[in-house]
């Protein structure tokens, strides 16, 4: 319907009770004093009327019970016209308004057209000509009023259904319009016996395209990859075509999807992804740049015959995921394997809302010691849970799941608060004695605006000294942030926290880029740890590099994962500031930390180192 203007129940059952009351009293008084005719055909108006008011007392819409009602008062008025003459001409002014309720704009128009030539033709039986040659201008003044109306409205509302419905940026259907293209897709396929392949499409490393050379020539990017996605599908590639780009949508961010219709074979699939990939990688070239930006695909077909877009999806992404772990710039079929690890993950997903729910979350601190004085400086908290299918998994499979379900949010929001109420205990029994917490935040958080304001009130809550708490975030979570995660980052280090920049190596950031981050500590690596037992000159140098390179830029260094004394000399010997490590002291409950290192409750001069 074109004039829609959305009324409440209330207000709809209202005008539905008014409009019926009125028409049978007044079809009862033309049964009973006048024309039977007329009273009959207004019963049968109300009845229809009746029927839309009872879908409207349950809350349902019903434009077709509407069309039928004004249909039936459209004879109404004019049989009206011919036997009362200017009575039923009055009645013709509101039913044309009511077309453009009742019908699409075109068929409203159409309507209001046969409804003034026919009232006019029956008026001319009891009404002189000159005068319905009168009215035949003031209806069509009133026509003219409705359509001005209605086509202002139907122009309104064709821009915001495209709006709704088309990314802005390339002009492909949004998410929501993809979802509804691809169900369609799927139930037309289920009277062929062939599949439906969806391809979804992520462009690697593209926010460092936006971070290195702003978001102009980002978009110009995302603009130019998604003519060549559309020119790598030809016409036989696709399924659902209703408009020039409704087989490809941009999803988000650097997301595309894709539809390929009548796959008899799998080669056939992999032929158009390969020309895809093989045309993305293509240069770009504006304003004086050649950027290199490349792909990773998912494939996902529906060869269970599923008509479930959301199902299928989900697992073309997880099929794309894996392509990007096992090195980006390829494509991964979904497979038996990406199955497996699709439902483990909700399992998962299950098993932390569960833990969630039921306080299943528990933490551990694992110390960290000073490299010269060999007491400890600080612990790092770690966070373990009491369910023995999430035990299994451990950490750095659970943590991972909990981000891409986004329970990752309440879950960091319970471990920080958790340890502040361990460091309001711990300094209630050792005063004078500093030790620094140090704190996992997930990468998540630097997309959260939020985070700050929550951590101070807990800080505020638990009145936290922020000298004693430091933040972790990793390496990698740090080289895909923009400009508004470092925003974040500073929030973070204006409460006077610590930040501090975990798997350090691994990210391949240079100390040049430390210097916008609001760093103050790295934590370097554990596989340059582990390789200095091995003699390697190259593996040993990155160590030292990097602490030389902190030293100047007067940064900590912390050494994890010290698993032997040859480390431990080595570390000590090139003048690490921090260690930690098995070597030094496992991950233990509170209580532990405080019987194995914490004896000297005033004067803290435990240099006790656990082997355990």
């Amino acid at each position: 319907m074109i004039l829609n203007f959305g009324f409440s129940k209330k207000m709809s059952v209202l005008i539905h009770l008014l409009a019926f009351l009125v028409l049978t009293s007044y079809a009862t008084h033309h049964i009973l004093n006048e024309m039977i005719i007329i009273g009959t055909l207004l019963f049968i108006s109300a009845a229809f009327l009746a029927y839309s008011l009872v879908l409207a007392l349950k809350g349902h819409n019903s434009p077709q019970a509407l069309r039928r009602f004004c249909l039936v008062m459209t004879l109404s008025i004019i049989v009206t016209c011919y036997y009362l003459g200017i009575r039923g001409i009055i009645f013709v002014f509101p039913l044309i308004t009511s077309y453009f309720y009742c019908f699409s704009y075109q068929k409203a128009i159409i309507w209001s057209c046969l409804s003034i030539i026919s009232t006019l033709l029956a008026l001319l039986n009891m009404v002189e000509p000159i005068i319905v040659g009168r009215l035949f201008l003031a209806l069509i003044i009133n026509l003219s009023i409705n359509i001005s109306i209605a086509s202002l409205v139907y122009r309104q509302k064709q821009t915001l259904t495209k709006e709704a419905r088309e990314d802005q940026l390339t002009g492909f259907p949004n998410r929501r319009h993809f979802n509804e293209l691809l169900t369609k897709a799927l139930g037309a396929a289920k009277t062929t016996n062939n599949s439906v392949a969806l391809l979804f499409i992520d462009l690697d490393n593209f926010k460092q395209v936006n971070d290195v050379y702003g978001h102009t020539i980002g978009d110009y990017v995302l603009k130019e990859a998604s003519v060549r996605l559309q020119s790598s599908l030809r016409e036989n590639d696709t399924i659902y075509r209703v408009g020039e780009n409704e087989h490809i949508a941009r999803l988000g961010g650097d997301e595309f999807a894709a539809i390929i219709k009548g796959v008899s074979a799998v080669d056939e699939v992999i032929n158009v992804v390969e020309r895809i990939l093989q045309k993305i990688s293509q240069p770009y070239k504006t304003e004086g740049f050649t950027l290199n930006c490349h792909a990773s695909i998912g494939v996902a077909l529906n060869d269970d015959n599923t008509d479930s877009a959301k199902t299928l999806i989900k697992k073309a992404d997880s099929a794309m995921y894996q392509a990007k772990k096992n090195g980006k710039k390829r494509y991964q079929l979904f497979d038996q394997k990406i199955f497996k690890m699709m439902a483990e993950e909700q399992n998962m997903q299950r098993c932390l809302q569960n833990a969630l729910v039921n306080k299943l979350f528990y933490l551990n601190f694992m110390p960290i010691f000073n490299a010269k004085t060999m007491r400890i400086d600080a612990v790092e908290v770690l966070l373990r849970v009491s369910c023995q299918q999430l035990s299994y998994y451990g950490p750095e499979r659970f943590i991972p799941v909990a981000e891409q379900y986004d329970l990752i949010y309440e879950i960091d929001l319970w471990v920080v608060e958790n340890a502040f109420i361990q460091i309001k205990e711990y300094c209630r029994n050792y005063k004078n004695t500093p030790l620094i917490f140090c704190i996992n935040l997930s990468s998540k958080e630097l997309e959260n605006k939020s985070i700050e304001k929550e951590i101070a009130e807990l800080m505020t809550k638990y009145e936290i000294s922020p000298e004693l708490v430091e933040f972790e975030i990793t390496e990698s979570s740090l080289v895909e942030c923009g400009e508004k995660s470092i925003n974040i980052l500073t929030s973070l280090k204006d409460l006077g926290v610590s930040l501090s920049l975990d798997d350090f190596g691994t990210g391949y950031t240079s100390f040049n880029q430390l210097r916008q981050y609001p760093i103050d500590t790295l934590k370097i690596d554990r596989s340059f740890i582990a390789e200095i037992q091995n003699n390697s000159p190259i593996k040993n140098c990155m160590a030292k590099v990097i602490t030389s390179m902190a030293e100047i830029y007067e940064l900590k260094v912390v050494a994890e994962g010290v698993e032997n004394e040859k480390q431990l000399i080595y570390l000590k010997g090139i003048n690490c500031n921090l260690l930690q490590g098995f070597y030094l002291g496992k991950p233990q409950s509170w209580l532990d930390i405080e019987r194995n290192y914490l004896y000297d409750l005033q004067k803290f001069k435990i240099i006790k180192v656990s082997n355990d």
